[in-house]
Order: structure tokens, then sequence, then C-alpha cells
């Protein structure tokens, strides 16, 4: 024969489980959700298709910059400028695939201007940028 202790325990378990699933979850993360494939996607095809991530990158600055305007974002003003910044290192790093060093140097300064730690990652990748942008090598001639 069972104990009637041990009947109960299932009893308290699905009642402990259906009380965990009640819990109200942050509103921000149904509100606003990083579009973290978007970015990634982004990042890849910097290599493949420089003009497709120049407009990607584009378009997911001006949505982030969007929804910053609109509401706070989650994890605050400080989440939103380093996913902007990393954006401006996207775009950087594209404009420079295109040889567009005026447009990648002036990117890679407005991302560094939301990332000004020198120990951020994202700084250091538009510092790269940067210098990249404002490195030029010229051809010699074959005389």
């Amino acid at each position: 024969m069972r104990s009637s202790k041990n009947s109960s325990r299932p009893g308290w378990w699905l009642l402990l489980c259906a009380a965990a699933a009640c819990l109200p979850l942050p509103a921000s993360a149904i509100v606003w959700p990083t579009p973290i494939r978007r970015f990634a996607s982004c990042r890849i095809l910097v290599g493949k298709n420089a003009s497709a991530a120049v407009r990607q990158s584009q378009e997911l600055l001006t949505l982030t910059q969007t929804r910053v305007r609109a509401a706070t974002p989650p994890g605050g003003n400080a989440a939103a400028a380093s996913r902007m910044a990393s954006l401006y290192a996207v775009m950087a790093d594209a404009q420079g695939m295109l040889e567009l060093d005026a447009e990648a140097r002036a990117s890679a300064e407005k991302g560094l201007a939301l990332a000004p730690d020198p120990r951020d990652p994202v700084h250091v990748e538009l510092r790269l940028a940067d210098v990249a942008a404002s490195t030029t090598v010229r051809a010699l001639p074959l005389h």
C-alpha cells in the first residue's frame, strides 16, 4: 500500500510548476526583441555582398534609432548605443570593402562616439575600420 505522504508529492509539484508558468514576463522582452539574426546575417553579408550589407545595416540602424526614440529599449540606452555602434562597425567594414573610404571613416567615427570605452570589442573593431579607411594603398608606377 502507498502512503498518503507519497501520493501527494505529484500534486504539489504540479501546483508549483503551474504557479511558475503564471509568473509575469518582463514587458521589455515582449515589446522590443533584439534582431540578432538580422544583425548576424548582415555581418556575414559583408564578405559576400558588401552593397547589400550596407543597405541592411542602414535599415537596422534606422529601425534601432526609431525604437530608441519611441521608448526606452531593453537594457536601457547603453544597450541601444552598443547595438548602434555595432551596426556602424558593420557599415564601416562593408563601405571599406566597396572602397568608399570617406563613408567608412564617417561610419566608424559615428560608432566610436557611441562606444567610447577602448576596452569594448566594438570600439576596437571601429578603430580598426577607421584605420583601414584612412590608410589607402596606392599602386606604384611600373616604370
